[in-house]
Formats: structure tokens, sequence, C-alpha cells
């Protein structure tokens, strides 16, 4: 096992292995649900939090990386995006219509929550590259992007039925991680030089201040707005921040690792799928095995959608 660099492509890819697996504990349902797996799935708003952040950071360095990146920027982002999508729901229009007998194909088009957010953050990124240039309207470009993301993040707060979630668009406060990813980007430097000094004692001040950002939380998490809203995005960020402090030095990365990362996406796309067939036929009174047959089998179904989907995706991409 070796060690990758803070924001390496290794390091990025280990975080979204792992987040994957914590946003599968978070569903599953409370009939199978263990104390342990409930704690780890608690962390799942962190967890997505940090895959907008790599999103939104992802993007903004490959543009700075090739300044071509625009030019074959939709057919490459719908491809990676949508064609995962397309494959896990013809598998969830197959599994309705064999065991249930609803064969409507309009779950072909079942939209993801994650994903048109990422497909409206993708709309909003490439407006203000390709019309306001980052070398021109530096602060200007990732100021307006970071306020034009916060109205949205407000907006299905307000709309959402039960002020935290919207059944469309989802995800109100883990939006705010589009924001930490912009927010990195534009001052990556500046954070390793500021974790360079006094690491330990950073790293302790961001524990505590996690640790009593989560007490307050459990206690007012019921206040609208002040505890649903703002003290939970205070939470995942002091959450992320220690998290990143102390990873600094580098993550442990391997094969196991590396290759859940690779498949993060499809983990994310495949599980719900998953827990609703096991649902069907899994007694109650074994929740480890309900819980290791989520993840095996999520694990392989998410496999076989990656494999699928690779040559279609670099076929899209090469027209």
């Amino acid at each position: 096992m070796t060690k990758a660099p803070f924001f390496s492509k290794e390091y990025t890819t280990t975080l979204k292995g792992l987040c994957a697996l914590v946003v599968v504990m978070v569903h599953i349902p409370e009939a199978w649900s263990t104390p342990l797996q409930d704690g780890i799935g608690s962390f799942a708003f962190v967890a997505v939090t940090l895959f907008f952040l790599f999103s939104s950071f992802g993007l903004h360095t490959r543009h700075r990386q090739d300044a071509r990146y625009l030019d074959r920027f939709w057919p490459n982002r719908l491809a990676s995006l949508l064609v995962p999508v397309f494959l896990v729901n013809f598998c969830r229009l197959a599994f309705n219509g064999f065991v249930h007998g609803q064969w409507s194909l309009l779950q072909l088009l079942r939209p993801d929550s994650y994903v048109c957010i990422l497909l409206c953050y993708c709309l909003l990124f490439y407006l203000f590259t390709r019309f306001f240039p980052a070398s021109r309207y530096g602060t200007l470009h990732a100021a307006a992007q970071i306020i034009l993301v916060v109205l949205a993040s407000l907006l299905l707060y307000f709309l959402s039925p039960d002020r935290n979630y919207s059944a469309l668009m989802g995800w109100c406060y883990e939006q705010w991680g589009l924001v930490w990813g912009i927010l990195l980007f534009c001052f990556f430097h500046r954070f390793l030089a500021w974790t360079d000094t006094g690491w330990f004692a950073k790293l302790t001040a961001s524990f505590v201040i996690s640790l009593a950002a989560g007490l307050l939380y459990l206690r007012y998490k019921e206040v609208w707005f002040g505890g649903q809203y703002v003290l939970k995005i205070l939470l995942g960020l002091s959450l992320i921040v220690f998290l990143f402090l102390l990873t600094r030095r580098g993550i442990p990365h391997n094969s196991i690792t590396g290759f859940l990362g690779s498949i993060s996406y499809g983990i994310y796309l495949s599980h719900g799928l998953v827990i609703s067939a096991l649902m069907n036929f899994a007694p109650q009174s074994d929740s480890w095995t309900f819980i290791g047959l989520t993840i095996l089998l999520t694990v392989v179904l998410s496999l076989i959608i990656n494999k699928v989907s690779q040559p279609v995706i670099r076929k899209i991409r090469s027209l």
C-alpha cells in the first residue's frame, strides 16, 4: 500500500470510492439497519458534498490545463454522465418488468437528482468560461458562479416540502460542495501553504470545531433553516477541512481503493436498484448479510456498468 499525494488523481479516486460506500450505507432500509452502519451512513451528506467538490474542482482544473477543453465539452460530459444512467435505468426496467410486470419505457428516462445538479452546474460552468474567460475575469468568474450555486441551493431548500430535500433536484445543502470546489481551485496553493504551518494545531482545532458543530447539529437539527440547513452546511465544511488536514501528507492507496474509486459513479447510480431488489427476497433476521450482499452486488453491477459504458463513452467522444 502506498500513499497518494494530496489531491492527486489517486487521492481523489480513493476518496470517491470510500464516499460511494458511505452513500450505500445511508440507504440501507431500517429493517436491516445496525448501529455501526447507521453511524457510517450519517456521514453520507459529507460524502455527497465531496463528490460535488471534486466535480467543480475537476472541471476548472481540466479547463486550465487544456485550452481546447470547451471545444468537446458537451459530448464528453454528456457521455460520461448519461450513458451509465441509461444503463442503470435499463437494468431497473428489466428488473421491474420481470419481477413486478412494470414495463414502462419511461423508466429509461428517469432523472437522477445528483446528475441533474451536475448537468445544471456544467451549463453554468460552460456559459461563464465560454463567454467570460477566466483569464480576464478570474475573480468575477468564480464569484458569479458561487452566487448562482448558493441561490440555487437556497431556492431548493425553500421550495422542498420537507425543507431539506427536493425529490427532483435533491441535496440543497450538499450543493455547497460545488462552492468549496471553486474556492479550493482558486486558492489551492494558499490552502496548501496554510496547512504546511502549524499542521497539528490546525488538525486539532478542526477536530474540535467539527465535534462542536456535530453536537450543535444534533441539538438543533430540527430548527428551521438555522439548524437543518446552516448548521449542516457548516458541519460538512468543518469535517471536510479536518479530512483534508488529516490526509494532507497523503492517503493510503492500493488496487482495491483504486478499483472502488474507478466505479464510484456506478456504485452511486446502482445501489438503490440493488437494495430494492434485495428487499424482495432477503429475510429481516440478518442485517449484516443484507449489507454485505448489498455492497457485493452493487460492486458487481457497477463493474458491469463500467465495462459496458466505457467503450460507448469513448465512441461518443471520438465522433
